[in-house]
């Protein structure tokens, strides 16, 4: 009961406000698999950033092998994630095509990438669906399969979702499984020079006896001595072809994480692993990438040129995404608080004059992330000074905390200045 009842107090904390909660993060950043609408990119202002997501769908549907996604200088927190995290949900539910988002970890390279991507195919269950098309293509098109259209229905509509209870033999009671199997990966070979047979034996084998336990199979042998990673994602890539996807997305955000440490070697290691990568999707996948501008200067070293080569840090392949105007700030901040509005306010800002969100926005460099946290605290400071209205004049007598900042007259005169 005892969470009731905070969370009941917490609802009645904001009510003076007409609001049901804070609406703005304390920390902003993006996790599209938290439940908190604040920041998991559910609330996202289509408006503020219109141009950015008209540039990034042309790049996306014109298919450029390599997107970066930049933008906002040196600054973090310009809504590069926000923006991919969008994209990459839109995507998903397209037909005939794969949309993956991977939050790259530091230190994880091209190799890694390739383990996230077929993770992410298997536990989404996309792995099961390609199983099912394939049997069923397979039944179709061979003269004499050893599993038999009828079958392979009865098959897919007994398992419609991916378990490991399943007994395979019971439909292919002609064959033993493993006949079955190895039928399955001759002709799939025979479609497709470039799928490593052991891989997709592995594959299907255990995909027919206990899916659960393809993950462990993929990571032995393509961590095997001489084996290449990412011709193995390329057999993979393959056999989703085979069945009859058409594209696919790969979304790798934060990816400056992974080489802004990296120099020299450990750097031309990196871009030569990325190209191969690159190689390996053309005519089948993009790529899209967040980078940040120490990043990019990484990419643009000598060692780096192996990227740059495929995919040039021009228009033709960038998305910039910019810092937003004063009047963009506050379109911004609505989105966030129509999501928490209780009742019918004097104005849709309410409690903040709108000219104090603008400063705001004018203050952070029209950051989203900054405007957003010192919104946040803007209206906790409210709240203690008994639900002020938020006017320039409370702003300035509890500048600091707020802001973060000391109070700079002339900032604020320049604003004024800016805002005629």
């Amino acid at each position: 009961g005892r969470e009731v009842m905070s969370n009941k107090a917490s609802k009645e904390r904001y009510r003076p406000y007409f609001l049901k909660g804070n609406p703005f993060p304390p920390m902003a950043i993006i996790d599209p698999y938290s439940t908190d609408i604040r920041i998991n990119g559910m609330i996202f202002n289509k408006e503020v950033f219109q141009e950015e997501i008209a540039e990034l769908r042309r790049k996306i549907d014109s298919r450029v092998n390599l997107i970066y996604i930049t933008g906002g200088g040196y600054e973090r927190g310009t809504g590069k994630s926000a923006l991919m995290v969008q994209e990459w949900k839109r995507l998903t539910e397209e037909p005939s095509i794969t949309s993956v988002y991977i939050k790259v970890r530091s230190k994880s390279g091209p190799s890694d990438f390739c383990d996230d991507i077929v993770l992410k195919w298997h536990d989404g269950g996309f792995l099961w669906e390609t199983l099912k098309k394939l049997l069923s293509k397979y039944a179709d098109e061979t003269p004499s399969p050893r599993v038999d259209s009828g079958d392979v229905r009865a098959f897919a509509s007994t398992y419609p979702e991916m378990t490991d209870d399943i007994q395979f033999g019971l439909f292919s009671f002609l064959y033993k499984t493993e006949v079955v199997v190895s039928d399955v990966a001759k002709w799939i070979c025979s479609r497709s020079p470039l799928a490593k047979e052991k891989i997709v034996q592995a594959f299907l084998g255990t995909y027919l006896t206990k899916p659960s336990n393809f993950l462990n199979e993929w990571l032995k042998i393509t961590r095997g001595k001489g084996t290449d990673k990412i011709d193995c994602l390329r057999t993979m890539m393959e056999l989703v072809r085979v069945s009859g996807c058409l594209y696919h997305y790969f979304f790798l955000d934060q990816f400056e994480e992974t080489i802004e440490p990296l120099r020299g070697a450990s750097l031309s290691v990196f871009s030569t692993g990325m190209s191969s990568l690159l190689r390996a999707c053309a005519g089948q996948a993009t790529v899209v990438v967040t980078l940040h501008p120490v990043a990019e200067q990484a990419l643009g070293q000598p060692e780096g040129k192996h990227v740059i080569s495929l995919a040039s840090l021009d228009r033709r392949h960038k998305v910039d995404v910019n810092t937003m105007s004063p009047p963009e700030g506050v379109k911004l901040c609505l989105g966030y608080m129509s999501h928490f509005r209780a009742g019918k306010p004097k104005t849709p800002v309410f409690p903040f004059d709108e000219d104090v969100v603008k400063y705001l926005t004018y203050l952070t460099n029209g950051v989203p992330r900054l405007l957003l946290e010192s919104m946040n605290h803007a209206i906790e400071v409210g709240i203690s000074n008994e639900y002020a209205i938020i006017t320039l004049d409370f702003l300035q007598q509890h500048h600091e905390q707020i802001t973060g900042r000391v109070f700079i007259k002339e900032k604020l005169e320049e604003y004024l200045e800016s805002a005629k």
